[in-house]
């Protein structure tokens, strides 16, 4: 545990110092976070207020998604944009090489990788959900009906979120590793667009609720299928596959 921590400290120095990229992904994270928000609250939760007889339920639901969607969006563009930008840099400068001819074993080092980046993430993620979820609620819904504090909301954004983006992190870390780091840029991508998108078609004209327990067993379906395949393809992770990916 303590020569995971060690590299972990190691790969956060090295990744989390670059201002450039930290200015990028904040203003990235807040310039999306606020569209969400502006829209949300604009098209869905002001009108309800509007109402004689706003449905709480309704609001409810718009504030669960308001929440997941800032954790969504906070740890998906710290994975987007500092994957790729600190596995390019770490390659050239010899970084992996160096480790690995210690006895750090490649599935130690692949771990510490995942959670430098994931564990940030989940800081960034947590932290925006909370500010989204009580500023729209002290500010907009409280004043109608009061502060809604909703259990439902706060497994969606803080439990279901980690969820889906832990084995993600392990996956995009290990392509990123074996090959080229944009690929597993791609997979991120990928994977934040695809299901940012289905999560508000499906919250918004579905009428599905970020609390529901489909809703969580849909979310807990797609961390379990990235988990299967991020075990099936750890198989295949050695060093000198690593080692081959920086010289390529």
């Amino acid at each position: 545990m303590n020569g995971l921590s060690v590299l972990v400290g190691t790969f956060f120095r090295n990744s989390y110092r670059q201002k450039a990229v930290l200015a990028v992904m904040a203003g990235l994270a807040l310039l999306l976070l606020a569209v969400l928000v502006a829209l949300v609250s604009t098209l869905a939760i002001a009108p309800l207020l509007r109402s004689a007889s706003p449905d709480v339920a309704a609001v409810s639901r718009y504030l669960s998604l308001l929440a997941f969607g800032a954790a969504f969006i906070g740890m998906g563009m710290n994975l987007n944009v500092f994957t790729a930008n600190s596995l390019v840099k770490e390659k050239a400068q010899g970084l992996y090489e160096s480790l690995l001819a210690t006895p750090v074993g490649v599935r130690r080092f692949w771990s510490a990788k995942s959670l430098t980046v994931f564990l940030p993430g989940l800081a960034i993620g947590v932290a925006m959900a909370l500010a989204v979820y009580l500023g729209v609620d002290l500010l907009l819904v409280a004043p109608r009906l009061g502060f809604l504090a909703s259990p439902g909301m706060l497994v969606a954004a803080f439990v279901l979120v980690p969820l889906v983006y832990l084995p993600l992190s392990y996956l995009v870390i290990f392509v990123g590793l074996v090959g080229n780091p944009v690929s597993g840029n791609v997979i991120a991508n990928v994977v934040f667009s695809g299901l940012i998108t289905i999560l508000i078609n499906v919250v918004a004209r579905g009428g599905v609720s970020p609390e529901s327990p489909g809703f969580a067993l849909a979310c807990a379906s797609v961390a379990v299928a990235e988990a299967v395949l991020v075990l099936v393809l750890g198989r295949g992770l050695t060093k000198e596959r690593v080692i081959l990916s920086c010289k390529a």
